[in-house]
């Protein structure tokens, strides 16, 4: 499980710099193609863990958990113009609890979350900005975005909020 999950964040970090999207790739052929991932200036994808220390395990969540959350992720990161996405970790399954489902049935229009997870990106922002924009600076590095996903009981997962909240 750590290998399939440290691919499948890989993935999103390749496909940041591709218009490939996981969504629209089988699951068979996300997996085989992330053996040797690099980001597009070359350097290698960081996951946010030390290899012989990745707690990425999940006693909450499957590998398929993992595919739909990180294909939910790529499909909205995707749409960031000049942006490149450097590192994504899944936060751990602590942060599936009582208090953030709260908060996130709070902000859902009326849905029943019953699960969630957080991933976090360290992101770095366009290099030319247009005159209105999110990004204070060229090259902007956003470090530990997080990424909020919820499901109702049976549900599908959804992207819930993003951002630092």
């Amino acid at each position: 499980m750590k290998r399939v999950l440290t691919l499948l964040l890989a993935a999103l970090l390749a496909l940041s710099a591709t218009t490939v999207s996981l969504a629209e790739a089988p699951a068979e052929d996300v997996v085989s193609r992330l053996a040797d991932t690099r980001v597009a200036d070359g350097s290698t994808v960081e996951t946010g863990h030390d290899a012989d220390q990745a707690d990425t395990d999940s006693a909450l969540f499957t590998e398929e958990d993992f595919r739909e959350a990180v294909a939910l992720i790529d499909a909205q990161f995707s749409t960031w113009e000049g942006c490149k996405m450097v590192a994504c970790r899944y936060a751990g399954d602590e942060n599936c609890n009582e208090e953030e489902l709260k908060a996130l049935n709070d902000v859902s229009q009326g849905k029943r979350y019953t699960a969630c997870m957080l991933f976090l990106t360290d992101i770095i922002g366009p290099s030319e900005l247009e005159e209105i924009s999110a990004w204070e600076k060229p090259n902007e590095e956003l470090k530990d975005y997080g990424w909020w996903l919820a499901r109702e009981d049976g549900g599908a997962w959804e992207l819930v909020t993003h951002g630092y909240c």
